[in-house]
């Protein structure tokens, strides 16, 4: 009778040795690979907006959501004061379309052109939450028109490429803080774990719509000046407007918030 053959002690080690390793190497990288991954879906489902809003567009005639696409829209206030309602509606127009303002959630000071409403398809995306759990903001452009003129006559948008790298030209050089939503934000190129921000150039002004994700932190680092609103002294926009992280957005063609999960 053959004697039975085992894995020695040794051997057993040696094997435990390699699987504590690898496990050592790829644990620690699973929250990345995560993060990664949900900015992926993010970045596709944005993407995805931009086509559905473009088809709302194709189907209705129409070349922006400025140009009679509504009959009413209520006025005052600046974008921070309306990007709730901003993104209530967009979410509504998507999803059921021609049914939207049906919806008990829909603004009633929003209406829509009769004309548009009658050639608006049933749906046009079933856009759910963001991958960590938050409605994605969709803010209708473009921001080439009159009311967005600053005194030198230049068009604004209130919308930048955020970059990480305090080195890409059009950011600030300096040590800079500030607060958002009672959270002071610091980025400080000589601390390691400080946020690091930057303001990069702006974001082009013609596009349709501007969406973005709030990113795995949950918290929008889109601050944006009260000067947006026709109502205040246009020399004071932009001076305050300072902002970046890990929001994912439409109009960052070189996705600097990338480096946010690496």
């Amino acid at each position: 009778m053959k004697p039975k053959s085992g894995f020695t002690l040794v051997e057993l080690l040696v094997v435990i040795a390699i699987i504590a390793i690898l496990a050592g190497i790829v644990i620690p990288n699973v929250p990345k690979y995560i993060n990664k991954a949900r900015a992926t879906r993010a970045f596709a489902e944005i993407k995805g907006i931009d086509l559905a809003t473009t088809k709302m567009l194709t189907d209705v005639n129409r070349t922006d959501f400025k140009s009679g696409f509504f009959d009413a829209w209520p006025a005052g206030g600046n974008l921070v004061d309306q990007l709730e309602m901003y993104q209530t509606t967009f979410y509504l127009l998507l999803r059921k379309g021609k049914y939207a303002d049906s919806d008990v959630e829909w603004n009633s000071g929003i209406a829509l052109n009769p004309e548009v409403k009658r050639k608006l398809g049933d749906s046009y995306m079933d856009l759910q939450k963001d991958p960590w759990g938050n409605l994605y903001y969709v803010v209708p452009g473009p921001f080439n028109y009159p009311e967005y003129r600053n005194t030198d006559g230049q068009y604004s948008v209130q919308f930048r490429i955020y970059q990480p790298d305090l080195s890409v030209p059009g950011g600030v050089t300096s040590d800079v803080s500030w607060n958002v939503d009672g959270v002071t934000l610091v980025t400080d190129p000589d601390d390691p774990n400080a946020e690091q921000f930057n303001v990069g150039y702006p974001a082009s002004r013609k596009q349709i719509t501007y969406v973005w994700s709030t990113g795995k932190n949950r918290r929008s680092n889109q601050q944006f000046d009260d000067g947006y609103d026709p109502s205040v002294d246009a020399a004071e926009v932009g001076l305050d407007f300072k902002g970046g992280g890990d929001d994912i957005n439409n109009w960052d063609g070189d996705s600097s918030w990338v480096t946010f999960y690496n």
